[in-house]
Formats: C-alpha cells, sequence, structure tokens
C-alpha cells in the first residue's frame, strides 16, 4: 500500500489525543508489535498502560482489535513526524517482549515505519532483537536455603573437687562427777540409703530462622510496574501527589531502575516544566545504563523520548503564542496611531475653517 505522507507546514494537529483516537493508537500498536498467535497478556498490559500514562486516558488492554499498519497511519494523517515515531517507539517497545523478535514482527514494525513515512533508531535495535543480541533471557539465580539449626545440649555440671578438712577427735576430759549412763544406739537400718536425685538440665528452645524470601524477579517487576503507571492515569492530582510522596520513599530506600520509572511518570503526571525536567533526568539514568538492555531501560527510553517531544511541543506552542501576541499588539498600535493621525488631521481642518470665518 501507498504510504501516508507527512502533513505540510502549517497543517499538522499538534493537539493532545482525544480517547477515541488513543483507542486507535492502541490498537494498530498492539496490532504491528503482536505475532503470529496474537498478542500476549503481557503486550496488552503494556500498551494499555503506556497509553493510559501519556494521554490519561484509561484504556482497556483486553478489548483492543485488530488495526493494520496502513489504516493506523491514515488515522494519524495529520499528525506529523514526530507524534508518528512516538507511536513507532511504542510498537518497537511492545514488539521487543517478544524474545528474541520474531522475524514476523520485525516485518510489521518496518512497515508501520514506512506506512508512516518516518524512520527511528530503535529499528535497528528491533532488528538486533531479532538476531537475539539485545535481550538474553534473563538469568535465574537459585535461592539458597540457609542452613539448619541444630540445638546443643547443656553439658551436666562439673563434679565437685574440693577436699574437705578432716575434723578432729573431740579431746576427752574427766568428769567432776560420775557420768550419766549414755542412751543405747540405735540399731543400723536395713534399708538401703535414698538415691540422690539427678538435676534436670532444660535445654533452650530451637530457633528456627525462615530462609530469606526471595526477590522479585525482572519480569515480575515490570508487571507490576506496569500496572501502576495504568492506575496512575486514573488518579485525581491529589492522589498523584500522595503516591508521588510514597514512591519518593521507596527510591530513597531502594534505587532500582524499576523505582526511578515510577517516580519519573509521576512527575510527568504533574505537567509542570520542573517536574518534567525531573522525569527526564530519571529517565535518561536507566535508558543510559549498562547491557545488556533491559526491557524497563528500554521503556524508560520510549518514556524519556516521549516527555522530550512533549517539552518541545510545549516551547513550540509557547513560542507560536508570544508570537500571536505580539501581532496582536503590533495591529493595535497601528489602530492607535492611526485614530491619532485621525484625530490630528480632523483638528486641523477644524481650525483652518474658524481661522477662514474670522477673516471675514
Amino acid at each position: 500500500m501507498t504510504p501516508v505522507p507527512l502533513p505540510q507546514p502549517g497543517q499538522e494537529l499538534l493537539s493532545a489525543p482525544t480517547f477515541e483516537e488513543t483507542v486507535v493508537i492502541s490498537r494498530g500498536t498492539l496490532t504491528a508489535a503482536a505475532g503470529e498467535a496474537g498478542p500476549t497478556e503481557f503486550q496488552r498490559l503494556l500498551v494499555a498502560a503506556t497509553s493510559t500514562a501519556m494521554t490519561g486516558h484509561p484504556i482497556d488492554g483486553g478489548a483492543l482489535e485488530p488495526l493494520g499498519a496502513h489504516d493506523l497511519a491514515v488515522a494519524l494523517a495529520p499528525r506529523n513526524a514526530v507524534f508518528r515515531r512516538r507511536i513507532l517507539q511504542n510498537a518497537i517497545l511492545c514488539g521487543l517482549v517478544l524474545t528474541p523478535l520474531p522475524e514476523a514482527v520485525a516485518d510489521q514494525l518496518n512497515d508501520l515505519a514506512a506506512q508512516f513515512s518516518v524512520e527511528d533508531s530503535m529499528l535497528e535495535v528491533a532488528r538486533e532483537a531479532m538476531r537475539g543480541v539485545v535481550l538474553p533471557p534473563p538469568r535465574r539465580v537459585p535461592s539458597v536455603p540457609a542452613p539448619p539449626v541444630v540445638a546443643q545440649a547443656t553439658p551436666p555440671p562439673p563434679p565437685d573437687t574440693t577436699e574437705k578438712a578432716p575434723e578432729k577427735p573431740a579431746e576427752k576430759t574427766e568428769p567432776a562427777e560420775p557420768p550419766l549412763p549414755a542412751n543405747p544406739a540405735p540399731a543400723p537400718s536395713s534399708k538401703p540409703p535414698p538415691e540422690p536425685v539427678a538435676a534436670l538440665t532444660v535445654a533452650p528452645p530451637v530457633v528456627v530462622v525462615p530462609p530469606p524470601a526471595a526477590e522479585p524477579g525482572e519480569d515480575q517487576q515490570l508487571l507490576t510496574l506496569l500496572a501502576d503507571l495504568q492506575r496512575f492515569g486514573t488518579l485525581s492530582n491529589d492522589d498523584i501527589r500522595r503516591e508521588l510522596s510514597a514512591a519518593t520513599q521507596g527510591f530513597a530506600k531502594q534505587r532500582t531502575d524499576v523505582n526511578r520509572v515510577r517516580l519519573a511518570v509521576l512527575y510527568t503526571l504533574l505537567r509542570t516544566p520542573q517536574d518534567d525536567q525531573r522525569a527526564v533526568q530519571l529517565f535518561d539514568n536507566v535508558a543510559k545504563g549498562p547491557l545488556p538492555a533491559t526491557a524497563v531501560r528500554q521503556l524508560a527510553a520510549v518514556l524519556h523520548s516521549q516527555v522530550i517531544e512533549r517539552q518541545r511541543a510545549v516551547r513550540d506552542e509557547q513560542q507560536k503564542a508570544d508570537s500571536a501576541i505580539q501581532k496582536l499588539e503590533a495591529l493595535r498600535e497601528m489602530e492607535r496611531s492611526l485614530l491619532r493621525d485621525r484625530v490630528r488631521s480632523g483638528g486641523g481642518g477644524g481650525g483652518g475653517g474658524a481661522a477662514g470665518g474670522s477673516g471675514r
């Protein structure tokens, strides 16, 4: 099919996407990134989260019907190259979830770029991923169980080895008077003496230390992040600020790429120049990390480019608004100048007529 050309300068549609246009974009993006068996649940979640986070329109990834590349390009005919390139980057990111990237999906992404009449450097990343170069399968680190705790019995107390001093025999003294008859000694008992009772030793309780909980894998962290991004798009400004405070505290405890992306997306939802700049710095730190390029870093790269394009569009709109104000002020000054000229010319004519009348 014939590619859809870019609009002429001054005829571009620069307004934010509507809900209907966002649904069309999400359908075409998901179709371009889907394999022969159709889009995966992870791809549907990724497209819905990205669209919701960047446009503010809640998208249901499970209800998106297929839409071909040419039909999507026709729907985006009024959009300029910057907007089309952004949609192409989203489709490439969604396709890179499939590891390695199927050749059919790489062809679909190339066809989408051709229909959009644009080119992007991330297409080369997709071609490398098709050969299995960029995204190797994640390494699984087996968890090592903690060694068992062996309870040790308390040793018996050592025997008493101290010797007792022998008792001295009592000295015999002669009684002053005849002694009284002594009581007869008791007969020896035939019962054996009682056996000594051994002291009971109580063993200390055995403390079983559970093994440390295994950290969630990269796929689980990315799924949690995408679910958060989709939820952020439905929050009010007050809720977003509360989420921003919680994300800031979480990032202070664990400076991971996932926490950086979560915090950066919340900054973009505040839609202020200072917060957009903070988000750009966080996205940039994640995207420029060492190889291999993980899915989180590729998501950060796409979101980084989108925030940069939004900042550029805001600057362009501001410049256009300033230029329009200047033109309006120039027209008003011209109008005031014409009024002054009319007043001067009218006043001069009246003065001449009065002078002529006094001459007669």
